[in-house]
């Protein structure tokens, strides 16, 4: 018997090495509306280089998320903050956050996690976003994703 998967499985004690970026990461798995957005605003240099001394965590709003996400009448900045809120300087896994955890974004702002029942989280008292997954490495931090950490309406309640 034959069961045809779509994936590698790896045991446990295998650990594969990480090769992309964040930048090439979100290629990758598809985030096309996401890097296009961070090339407009030119956030994509965060991500986009092998330097490796700035580790970053981004939130990773879905093709979806940004389908319904209306940015007529938002200015070229505020959309450059609204990407700016998705992005914590240093890389914060999912399983380290707890209720009430503070941690700063890029812009030297706090943002403050609560978590309520089941995997539903709040950051700033902005909107609920579930934990669905687990985080997925890459060189320079960690891109949170769909299958990561899913953030189906944050770009919405901004």
């Amino acid at each position: 018997m034959i069961h045809v998967i779509d994936a590698v499985l790896v045991p446990s004690d295998v650990v594969l090495p990480v090769h992309l970026n964040i930048w090439e990461t979100l290629g990758a798995r598809g985030f096309n509306s996401l890097r296009d957005a961070l090339l407009a605003t030119r956030l994509n240099n965060l991500f986009d280089t092998r330097d490796t001394t700035f580790k970053y965590t981004l939130f990773a709003p879905t093709d979806a998320a940004f389908a319904a996400f209306d940015t007529a009448g938002l200015t070229l900045q505020e959309i450059t903050d609204t990407l700016a809120f998705h992005v914590l300087s240093g890389e914060v896994y999912s399983a380290n956050i707890t209720n009430d955890m503070v941690h700063l974004d890029i812009n030297d702002k706090y943002k403050r996690f609560n978590i309520y029942a089941g995997p539903v989280y709040t950051i700033n008292g902005l909107v609920n976003i579930v934990l669905s997954g687990v985080d997925i490495v890459a060189t320079n931090g960690t891109p949170f994703s769909p299958l990561i950490f899913l953030l189906l309406l944050l770009l919405m309640s901004l």
